[in-house]
């Protein structure tokens, strides 16, 4: 099952890494930020089914109006009867990253 390969990559990434004081994952994957102060929170379904569904935050990281948009999606599975969090990803300054291929580099 796919959720277990992503906590055994998780794990093994943490294994790794004990001795750095920051460790492997050095942001906030869910606002996609260090310090997330969350303003204007939208939440649209991207697409969805009986087995998998994606939603994407789109919101402000800052208080100022002006402040860029910042989009994250998350991406579900139905597992064991619940649905389960099965991924999360960015598109920050134009550089795209995925939980589960920042786990498993993070493993080797």
């Amino acid at each position: 099952m796919r959720r277990r390969l992503l906590l055994a990559a998780w794990t093994g990434a943490d294994a790794r890494n004990k001795s750095d004081e920051v460790g492997w994952l050095d942001f906030d994957p869910i606002a996609n930020s260090q310090d997330p102060d969350v303003n204007d929170l939208r939440v649209t379904v991207l697409r969805g089914d009986a087995a998998k569904t994606s939603v994407q935050a789109a919101f402000r990281v800052a208080p100022d109006p002006k402040s860029r948009v910042d989009r994250v999606v998350y991406e579900f599975m139905l597992a064991e009867g619940a649905w389960k969090l099965d991924d999360i990803s960015g598109n920050p300054n134009g550089g795209r990253w995925s939980i589960k291929a920042l786990t498993k580099a993070a493993a080797r």
